[in-house]
Protein backbone atom coordinates (compact mmCIF):
# COMPACT_ATOMS: atom_id res chain seq x y z
CA UNK A 1 0.00 0.00 0.00
CA UNK A 2 3.16 2.49 0.25
CA UNK A 3 4.73 1.43 -2.90
CA UNK A 4 3.91 4.62 -4.84
CA UNK A 5 3.61 8.19 -3.79
CA UNK A 6 0.34 10.39 -3.82
CA UNK A 7 1.16 11.61 -7.41
CA UNK A 8 1.82 7.86 -8.40
CA UNK A 9 5.61 7.50 -8.71
CA UNK A 10 7.03 4.32 -7.58
CA UNK A 11 9.12 4.37 -4.56
CA UNK A 12 9.70 0.92 -3.39
CA UNK A 13 8.09 -0.68 -0.69
CA UNK A 14 8.32 1.18 2.76
CA UNK A 15 9.20 -0.83 6.06
CA UNK A 16 7.67 1.09 9.21
CA UNK A 17 9.22 -0.89 12.35
CA UNK A 18 7.92 0.54 15.72
CA UNK A 19 9.54 0.68 18.85
CA UNK A 20 8.79 1.63 22.43
CA UNK A 21 9.70 5.10 23.30
CA UNK A 22 10.72 4.23 26.41
CA UNK A 23 12.39 0.71 26.28
CA UNK A 24 13.25 0.20 22.98
CA UNK A 25 11.91 -2.44 21.91
CA UNK A 26 9.82 -3.71 19.25
CA UNK A 27 5.63 -3.33 19.56
CA UNK A 28 4.34 -6.30 19.66
CA UNK A 29 1.67 -5.62 16.44
CA UNK A 30 -1.73 -7.27 16.18
CA UNK A 31 -4.72 -6.82 13.48
CA UNK A 32 -7.54 -5.76 15.02
CA UNK A 33 -9.96 -7.27 14.76
CA UNK A 34 -7.82 -10.63 12.92
CA UNK A 35 -5.63 -10.48 10.61
CA UNK A 36 -8.50 -11.85 7.79
CA UNK A 37 -10.32 -8.64 8.09
CA UNK A 38 -7.01 -6.71 7.54
CA UNK A 39 -6.68 -8.82 4.09
CA UNK A 40 -10.27 -7.91 3.33
CA UNK A 41 -9.73 -4.17 3.92
CA UNK A 42 -6.86 -4.16 1.82
CA UNK A 43 -8.71 -5.65 -0.86
CA UNK A 44 -11.42 -3.02 -0.84
CA UNK A 45 -9.06 -0.35 -1.80
CA UNK A 46 -8.79 -2.07 -5.26
CA UNK A 47 -7.45 1.05 -6.59
CA UNK A 48 -4.58 1.27 -5.25
CA UNK A 49 -1.53 -0.55 -5.83
CA UNK A 50 -1.43 -3.50 -3.06
CA UNK A 51 1.63 -5.71 -2.57
CA UNK A 52 0.50 -9.26 -1.26
CA UNK A 53 4.23 -10.95 0.51
CA UNK A 54 2.37 -14.18 0.95
CA UNK A 55 0.06 -15.93 -1.44
CA UNK A 56 -3.55 -17.43 0.42
CA UNK A 57 -3.20 -20.21 -1.80
CA UNK A 58 -5.79 -19.70 -4.31
CA UNK A 59 -5.73 -21.45 -7.98
CA UNK A 60 -7.26 -19.61 -11.14
CA UNK A 61 -9.01 -22.33 -13.83
CA UNK A 62 -9.78 -21.15 -17.14
CA UNK A 63 -11.69 -23.21 -19.73
CA UNK A 64 -12.03 -22.25 -23.48
CA UNK A 65 -15.12 -23.51 -25.89
CA UNK A 66 -14.65 -24.88 -29.25
CA UNK A 67 -12.89 -23.52 -32.43
CA UNK A 68 -10.11 -22.40 -30.02
CA UNK A 69 -6.90 -23.30 -28.04
CA UNK A 70 -7.63 -20.54 -25.41
CA UNK A 71 -5.67 -18.28 -26.52
CA UNK A 72 -6.91 -15.09 -24.43
CA UNK A 73 -5.14 -16.91 -21.22
CA UNK A 74 -2.10 -14.04 -22.20
CA UNK A 75 -4.47 -11.47 -21.88
CA UNK A 76 -5.14 -13.34 -18.12
CA UNK A 77 -1.80 -14.65 -16.94
CA UNK A 78 0.34 -11.87 -16.44
CA UNK A 79 -2.45 -10.09 -14.24
CA UNK A 80 -3.69 -13.09 -12.40
CA UNK A 81 -0.07 -14.37 -11.46
CA UNK A 82 1.44 -10.89 -10.07
CA UNK A 83 -1.55 -11.11 -7.45
CA UNK A 84 0.00 -14.73 -6.49
CA UNK A 85 -2.61 -16.49 -8.05
CA UNK A 86 -1.75 -20.52 -9.20
CA UNK A 87 -2.97 -20.36 -13.62
CA UNK A 88 -4.62 -23.41 -14.80
CA UNK A 89 -5.67 -23.21 -18.08
CA UNK A 90 -7.82 -26.21 -18.70
CA UNK A 91 -7.11 -27.29 -22.35
CA UNK A 92 -8.89 -30.00 -24.02
CA UNK A 93 -7.64 -29.43 -27.39
CA UNK A 94 -9.07 -27.52 -30.56
CA UNK A 95 -12.46 -29.45 -31.83
CA UNK A 96 -15.32 -28.83 -34.17
CA UNK A 97 -19.21 -28.26 -33.44
CA UNK A 98 -20.00 -31.52 -35.10
CA UNK A 99 -17.27 -33.30 -32.29
CA UNK A 100 -19.31 -32.13 -29.04
CA UNK A 101 -22.38 -33.27 -30.37
CA UNK A 102 -21.28 -36.56 -29.40
CA UNK A 103 -22.35 -37.17 -25.75
CA UNK A 104 -19.34 -40.12 -25.56
CA UNK A 105 -16.96 -37.12 -26.43
CA UNK A 106 -18.71 -34.39 -23.93
CA UNK A 107 -18.86 -36.65 -21.06
CA UNK A 108 -15.03 -37.35 -21.93
CA UNK A 109 -14.11 -33.78 -21.65
CA UNK A 110 -15.75 -33.20 -18.54
CA UNK A 111 -13.99 -36.36 -17.05
CA UNK A 112 -11.15 -34.62 -18.18
CA UNK A 113 -11.79 -31.62 -16.03
CA UNK A 114 -12.80 -33.49 -12.87
CA UNK A 115 -8.87 -34.66 -12.94
CA UNK A 116 -7.92 -31.52 -14.03
CA UNK A 117 -9.42 -29.24 -11.10
CA UNK A 118 -9.41 -32.59 -8.23
CA UNK A 119 -5.25 -32.73 -9.18
CA UNK A 120 -5.33 -28.80 -8.87
CA UNK A 121 -7.04 -28.66 -5.82
CA UNK A 122 -4.79 -31.76 -4.42
CA UNK A 123 -1.32 -30.92 -5.33
CA UNK A 124 -1.65 -27.09 -4.06
CA UNK A 125 -4.33 -27.30 -1.23
CA UNK A 126 -5.91 -24.16 -2.35
CA UNK A 127 -8.92 -22.40 -2.95
CA UNK A 128 -10.10 -22.66 -7.24
CA UNK A 129 -12.46 -19.82 -9.25
CA UNK A 130 -13.08 -20.52 -12.54
CA UNK A 131 -13.33 -18.62 -15.96
CA UNK A 132 -15.23 -19.91 -18.67
CA UNK A 133 -15.44 -19.25 -21.92
CA UNK A 134 -18.61 -20.32 -24.41
CA UNK A 135 -18.65 -24.35 -24.48
CA UNK A 136 -16.55 -23.99 -21.57
CA UNK A 137 -19.55 -22.45 -19.48
CA UNK A 138 -21.25 -25.97 -20.76
CA UNK A 139 -18.46 -28.29 -19.24
CA UNK A 140 -18.25 -26.06 -15.52
CA UNK A 141 -22.02 -26.50 -15.71
CA UNK A 142 -22.29 -30.14 -16.03
CA UNK A 143 -19.37 -30.47 -13.11
CA UNK A 144 -20.83 -28.34 -10.69
CA UNK A 145 -24.54 -29.83 -11.27
CA UNK A 146 -23.93 -33.06 -11.56
CA UNK A 147 -22.85 -33.92 -8.69
CA UNK A 148 -25.22 -34.19 -5.14
CA UNK A 149 -21.93 -32.28 -3.60
CA UNK A 150 -19.65 -31.40 -5.85
CA UNK A 151 -15.47 -32.94 -5.04
CA UNK A 152 -14.15 -29.26 -5.30
CA UNK A 153 -16.34 -25.77 -5.01
CA UNK A 154 -15.48 -22.79 -6.38
CA UNK A 155 -15.27 -19.49 -4.72
CA UNK A 156 -15.74 -17.63 -8.00
CA UNK A 157 -17.41 -18.52 -11.27
CA UNK A 158 -17.04 -15.91 -14.60
CA UNK A 159 -19.16 -17.00 -17.39
CA UNK A 160 -18.22 -15.02 -20.43
CA UNK A 161 -20.28 -15.89 -23.60
CA UNK A 162 -22.23 -18.04 -21.66
CA UNK A 163 -24.28 -21.33 -23.84
CA UNK A 164 -26.23 -22.04 -20.30
CA UNK A 165 -29.85 -21.60 -20.66
CA UNK A 166 -31.40 -18.25 -19.65
CA UNK A 167 -34.00 -19.81 -17.59
CA UNK A 168 -31.77 -21.88 -15.38
CA UNK A 169 -32.44 -21.68 -11.72
CA UNK A 170 -28.98 -20.31 -10.26
CA UNK A 171 -29.65 -20.62 -6.82
CA UNK A 172 -28.99 -24.76 -7.73
CA UNK A 173 -25.20 -23.15 -7.61
CA UNK A 174 -25.33 -22.28 -4.43
CA UNK A 175 -22.87 -24.07 -2.08
CA UNK A 176 -21.01 -25.25 -5.08
CA UNK A 177 -19.85 -21.77 -5.81
CA UNK A 178 -19.98 -18.41 -4.06
CA UNK A 179 -20.22 -15.78 -6.13
CA UNK A 180 -21.42 -16.11 -10.39
CA UNK A 181 -20.44 -12.91 -12.99
CA UNK A 182 -22.23 -13.21 -16.14
CA UNK A 183 -21.06 -10.94 -18.70
CA UNK A 184 -23.95 -10.06 -20.55
CA UNK A 185 -23.45 -8.94 -24.65
CA UNK A 186 -26.14 -8.04 -26.29
CA UNK A 187 -24.39 -7.96 -29.40
CA UNK A 188 -23.07 -11.68 -28.82
CA UNK A 189 -23.75 -12.99 -32.43
CA UNK A 190 -22.25 -16.61 -31.73
CA UNK A 191 -24.51 -17.35 -28.51
CA UNK A 192 -28.32 -17.23 -29.75
CA UNK A 193 -26.94 -20.13 -32.76
CA UNK A 194 -25.38 -22.74 -29.80
CA UNK A 195 -28.23 -24.73 -29.23
CA UNK A 196 -29.17 -25.58 -32.48
CA UNK A 197 -25.52 -25.49 -34.08
CA UNK A 198 -25.00 -28.28 -30.91
CA UNK A 199 -28.11 -30.21 -32.42
CA UNK A 200 -28.14 -32.35 -29.26
CA UNK A 201 -30.94 -31.75 -26.40
CA UNK A 202 -29.71 -30.52 -22.85
CA UNK A 203 -31.53 -28.60 -20.47
CA UNK A 204 -28.52 -26.49 -19.55
CA UNK A 205 -28.13 -24.71 -23.26
CA UNK A 206 -29.07 -21.66 -24.01
CA UNK A 207 -28.88 -17.80 -24.49
CA UNK A 208 -27.90 -16.25 -20.94
CA UNK A 209 -24.57 -14.78 -22.81
CA UNK A 210 -27.05 -12.84 -24.90
CA UNK A 211 -29.90 -12.10 -22.91
CA UNK A 212 -28.59 -12.96 -19.39
CA UNK A 213 -30.18 -15.15 -16.79
CA UNK A 214 -33.77 -14.57 -15.95
CA UNK A 215 -33.65 -15.62 -12.10
CA UNK A 216 -32.10 -13.74 -9.74
CA UNK A 217 -30.07 -15.00 -6.91
CA UNK A 218 -27.79 -13.23 -4.25
CA UNK A 219 -25.03 -15.05 -5.94
CA UNK A 220 -25.65 -13.69 -9.36
CA UNK A 221 -23.96 -10.72 -10.32
CA UNK A 222 -24.60 -9.72 -14.09
CA UNK A 223 -23.84 -6.83 -16.19
CA UNK A 224 -24.37 -5.72 -19.63
CA UNK A 225 -22.10 -4.23 -22.25
CA UNK A 226 -22.58 -3.20 -25.61
CA UNK A 227 -19.20 -3.88 -26.26
CA UNK A 228 -18.39 -6.97 -25.96
CA UNK A 229 -19.00 -9.45 -28.45
CA UNK A 230 -18.04 -13.19 -28.19
CA UNK A 231 -14.48 -13.05 -28.47
CA UNK A 232 -13.73 -9.98 -27.18
CA UNK A 233 -14.67 -9.89 -23.40
CA UNK A 234 -11.65 -11.02 -22.40
CA UNK A 235 -9.27 -8.37 -22.33
CA UNK A 236 -6.61 -6.70 -20.31
CA UNK A 237 -8.60 -3.70 -19.08
CA UNK A 238 -11.71 -6.38 -17.79
CA UNK A 239 -9.35 -8.69 -16.25
CA UNK A 240 -8.20 -6.06 -14.32
CA UNK A 241 -10.60 -3.43 -13.36
CA UNK A 242 -13.89 -6.02 -13.56
CA UNK A 243 -12.57 -9.26 -12.22
CA UNK A 244 -9.90 -9.19 -10.42
CA UNK A 245 -11.47 -7.28 -7.34
CA UNK A 246 -14.34 -9.49 -7.29
CA UNK A 247 -11.68 -12.80 -7.66
CA UNK A 248 -9.47 -11.66 -4.51
CA UNK A 249 -12.26 -10.47 -2.36
CA UNK A 250 -14.01 -14.06 -3.14
CA UNK A 251 -10.77 -16.51 -2.00
CA UNK A 252 -11.98 -18.67 0.54
CA UNK A 253 -15.77 -17.69 0.96
CA UNK A 254 -17.43 -20.81 -0.51
CA UNK A 255 -18.33 -23.05 2.47
CA UNK A 256 -17.70 -20.53 5.25
CA UNK A 257 -20.25 -19.82 7.71
CA UNK A 258 -23.56 -17.93 7.24
CA UNK A 259 -22.56 -15.72 10.45
CA UNK A 260 -18.76 -15.21 9.16
CA UNK A 261 -20.82 -14.16 5.46
CA UNK A 262 -22.67 -11.50 7.23
CA UNK A 263 -19.77 -10.43 9.04
CA UNK A 264 -18.19 -9.84 6.06
CA UNK A 265 -21.13 -8.08 4.55
CA UNK A 266 -21.60 -5.71 7.68
CA UNK A 267 -17.54 -4.85 7.02
CA UNK A 268 -18.27 -3.57 3.33
CA UNK A 269 -21.38 -2.13 4.01
CA UNK A 270 -19.51 0.15 6.76
CA UNK A 271 -16.60 1.32 3.71
CA UNK A 272 -19.74 2.44 2.00
CA UNK A 273 -19.76 -0.77 -0.39
CA UNK A 274 -21.90 -3.73 -1.56
CA UNK A 275 -19.02 -6.11 -2.76
CA UNK A 276 -17.87 -4.36 -5.90
CA UNK A 277 -21.27 -2.73 -7.19
CA UNK A 278 -20.13 1.06 -5.59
Amino acid sequence: MFSLTRDNRECGIIQVTLRDKKQKAMWDASHVPDSETLELVKTIYFQRHVVNRNSRGKALITIHGIRSHGEWNAEIAHIASSCGWIIAPFTYGYVEATTVTKESERQRIVDQFRDHINDIFDKYNCRISVIAHSFGTYIIAKYLLGFDRPPVSIDTLILTGSILSESLDIDRFKGRAFKIINEVAPNDSVVPYAPMIGLWRDALLGNSGKAGFKSASDILEQRTCDVFTHNNVIRRDVVSKRWMPWLEINVGRVGISRRAQEKIAELLGKAGLKDFDA
